[in-house]
């Protein structure tokens, strides 16, 4: 039976220090107490905060299918458009990801982007 490393015991503690934090659950002093036995300061880690997500999988696409049905728009009438539909999401986030979802699905063949608009297939 293989033996695992010290490398790979510190990782999974501090993933799991990260689950504690980001998720509010207990047992945080204890897996700190075990890093710092290892030599492991917990203070160097930073933790980002976990992201709430806007759109399930393929959710984004269907919303802006949906609004190039109506005919073609511009990014950011498409972008004020996804904003309107998900509270919380600010216009700025919202252009983004819009312009993320954009060009893959142009990659996909499923829309076309002749000049300032976007036109679905």
């Amino acid at each position: 039976m293989g033996r695992i490393s010290d490398t790979s015991i510190t990782t999974a503690l501090l993933h799991l220090r990260a689950e504690i934090i980001r998720e509010g659950q207990d047992g945080l002093a204890h897996v700190e107490a075990l890093l710092r036995l290892r030599g492991v300061d917990p203070g160097d880690y930073y933790v980002p905060q976990k992201v709430p997500k806007h759109f399930a999988r393929n959710k984004l696409r269907t919303a802006l299918l949906g609004e190039l049905r109506e005919g073609p728009k511009t990014g950011p009438e498409l972008a004020r458009a996804v904003a309107a539909q998900s509270p919380g999401l600010m216009y700025k986030q919202a252009y983004k990801r819009v312009y993320v979802a954009l060009h893959a699905m142009q990659r996909a063949g499923l829309v076309t982007h002749e000049g300032r608009v976007w036109c679905q297939v």
